[in-house]
């Protein structure tokens, strides 16, 4: 049991957190380094013989050390999804850890301590309690403390009879659990994308019909490019008319520009 507290405590805190995302940054970028696997080149063997005789020839007897590393495939490398886990781990352990704490300092009305040190956006205003300020006097000088507190966007409200407890910015306290939600709506992204995300890479000539691997049926039709230029000759602009073709039959059309892709379905071309 005390190991087990010892390693939750160790992984809740914050140091462990940003050495594990500096990790992340400097493996992505020692990453960065290395050549990627083209993505087509499964499907054109003549480009992935010369993809793999690049490699060899660049590191060698190491370049199947390398590849087995994942680092030719950074999407699939146990490099880089290692770290990433022990973070996504830690993460989900620090919000189950805090979550219970945070969001009883955020809902109105669960703390009764105002000091400044638990809550840097909490007031604290003890009153004296000589005789100067008793009966009427009191009760006007708190209402008009209270007024004050008020104006500058503070929810006031009375701990004691002589202690005025003025508080703002009271969610601001849940945000770290949305940084927390964030790193984990990042990482399901990803998995999301690498488990049903798909790209892939076609040519066409004129009048050309080419299958899409990826989708049983579909096709593409080129039918037609173009190239805009500038007065001076250089290229301003590309375009294709492109129709998509399933199972024989023409099911969309239109031209496809520059960061302007061709929409079908969930498919953009």
């Amino acid at each position: 049991m005390a190991s087990f507290r010892r390693v939750w405590h160790l992984s809740t805190r914050l140091e462990v957190a940003a050495l594990l995302m500096l990790l992340l940054l400097v493996l992505a970028a020692l990453l960065s380094l290395f050549p990627q696997f083209p993505q087509v080149a499964p499907a054109d063997p003549e480009r992935l013989a010369r993809w793999e005789a690049s490699v060899s020839a660049r590191y060698g007897g190491l370049a199947r050390l390398l590849d087995k590393l994942g680092l030719f495939h950074p999407s699939r490398s146990p490099v880089l999804w290692l770290p990433l886990g022990l973070l996504v781990l830690t993460t989900v352990l620090c919000t189950l850890g805090r979550w219970r704490a945070v969001w009883g300092e955020a809902l109105p009305g669960q703390r009764m301590d105002c000091a400044p040190s638990d809550a840097p956006y909490a007031s604290r205003l003890p009153l004296p309690s000589s005789d100067m300020l008793q009966g009427e006097r009191l009760a006007h000088l708190m209402q008009e403390l209270g007024h004050i507190l008020a104006q500058r966007g503070f929810r006031v409200r009375m701990v004691t009879g002589a202690l005025l407890c003025g508080e703002r910015n009271r969610l601001a306290a849940l945000a770290t659990l949305v940084t927390h939600l964030a790193v984990l709506l990042l990482v399901g992204g990803l998995l999301l994308s690498y488990g049903y995300g798909w790209r892939e890479e076609v040519t066409a000539g004129p009048e050309e019909t080419v299958a899409i691997k990826h989708v049983r049926g579909l096709a593409l039709c080129q039918e037609g490019f173009a190239i805009s230029r500038y007065p001076d000759g250089s290229a301003a602009g590309y375009e294709v008319r492109l129709s998509v073709v399933e199972n024989g039959g023409t099911v969309a059309a239109g031209v496809v520009r520059l960061n302007e892709p061709l929409s079908f379905h969930s498919l953009h071309i």
